[in-house]
């Protein structure tokens, strides 16, 4: 699915989010967003009859010379502010409810 949000929205979905582990929250939660964001979840078929997913995507949807990215996977979490660099960091991603608003 995906889909534009305000990023103020978005991080609150996730704030409230209980299934979102502590690191995974608190990394997309520090991450410095625009006012809108576009936002891909990934899922599979038997995850997705539950609403949950298990990877996102998300960048900047205002600025086209910033293109800025955060990225979640099963087991990975990448973040750039501007492509030039992309870090990866090794966290847990347990499938979590997908958006809704």
């Amino acid at each position: 699915k995906v889909f534009l949000a305000s990023s103020r929205s978005y991080k609150d979905y996730v704030s409230l989010n209980s299934l979102i582990d502590s690191l995974p929250k608190e990394l997309i939660l520090r991450v410095p967003m625009p006012k809108f964001v576009w936002v891909a979840e990934l899922s599979n078929r038997d995850l997705i009859k539950n609403n949950l997913i298990n990877g996102l995507l998300i960048v900047d949807a205002t600025e086209t010379k910033h293109h800025g990215l955060i990225a979640g996977f099963i087991g990975n979490y990448y973040f750039s502010e501007n492509l030039n660099e992309i870090v990866q960091i090794n966290v847990p991603l347990q499938p979590f409810k997908n958006y809704s608003n």
